[in-house]
């Protein structure tokens, strides 16, 4: 178990290294004015231009790993797990997700942007909000960064929003206005991997539940939230029975049974049992 949890260990920090080396090269390249790569590989601008290929390849992550995009690939979810790592004291817990207010904001991005409506589309896209937070956090510092009155008042709305929902609820705005993380998270329930608890393991401490960002663990009914879960490796790194693990397919709750021996039956009654077999209900 100690080899396992070492592994999902080195996994989250590997995972926090790109993670941090995404955001900082794609906010390196937006104010010195340099093209890097890694901006074309955010999925709303390669909609935009047409480029097929990171399209079909995070697809193909997607499916295969879950919504690893979220959590490596994504500057502004990087930006909001920095917030919520640095500012917030509060432990996490399990919520609820708000399914129709995802859906809602999915058409509506989705409406906006086939129909040319720049405003709400640039409003919902995750990589154009970070671009807009990156202006007004370098534009007021002397960065040659080009911006009118009204755009540095936008990207300031969008820092304070970004900044306030990461502050108090993690991940809320990934996992309820954010069009990429719909669906995505609607394509991870069929992923082929995923993070699973094994009942037979857990011994109900919280601590998943309590340090995770997305707020999708029920620590109590043993399940994951795949719609919302981003695979950051927190809650496998964290877990002290090793009852967290990144796998295919899903845990069997294992019933015990316990055998009761009864005494032997009297003559002139009716015959029972000598052995019954009974499972342990408060493991369902």
């Amino acid at each position: 178990m100690k080899l396992l949890k070492s592994a999902y260990k080195t996994a989250k920090w590997l995972r926090v290294a790109v993670s941090v080396a995404v955001m900082a090269a794609t906010a390196a390249s937006l104010v010195f004015g340099f093209d890097c790569w890694l901006r074309h590989w955010q999925l709303i601008p390669a909609l935009a231009t047409g480029t097929g290929i990171w399209l079909l390849l995070w697809l193909g992550v997607t499916l295969l790993l879950g919504r690893i995009y979220c959590s490596t690939a994504c500057p502004l979810g990087t930006f909001q797990d920095c917030i919520s790592r640095l500012l917030r004291r509060r432990k996490f817990g399990f919520t609820v997700p708000y399914p129709l207010v995802r859906w809602c904001t999915f058409f509506l991005g989705t409406g906006a942007f086939v129909l040319g409506i720049t405003t709400v589309s640039q409003a919902l896209d995750p990589s154009a909000g970070f671009d807009r937070i990156v202006t007004a956090v370098a534009g007021p510092l002397g960065a040659s960064l080009a911006f009118t009155a009204g755009s540095m008042l936008a990207a300031a709305a969008t820092l304070v929003v970004v900044g306030t929902m990461s502050f108090r609820r993690g991940r809320l705005l990934c996992n309820t206005l954010c069009p990429l993380g719909t669906i995505m998270g609607a394509l991870s329930v069929n992923s082929m991997l995923h993070m699973d608890i094994n009942p037979d393991k857990c011994v109900g401490c919280g601590r998943c539940s309590a340090g995770c960002k997305s707020e999708c663990i029920d620590h109590i009914a043993h399940t994951i939230d795949l719609t919302r879960c981003v695979v950051c490796f927190d809650c496998a790194a964290g877990c002290p029975t090793g009852a967290i693990t990144f796998r295919r397919g899903r845990h069997q709750l294992q019933l015990p049974l316990l055998r009761e021996v009864l005494p032997k039956a009297v003559p002139g009654q009716e015959s029972q049992p000598s052995v019954v077999e009974t499972s342990d209900a408060s493991r369902r």
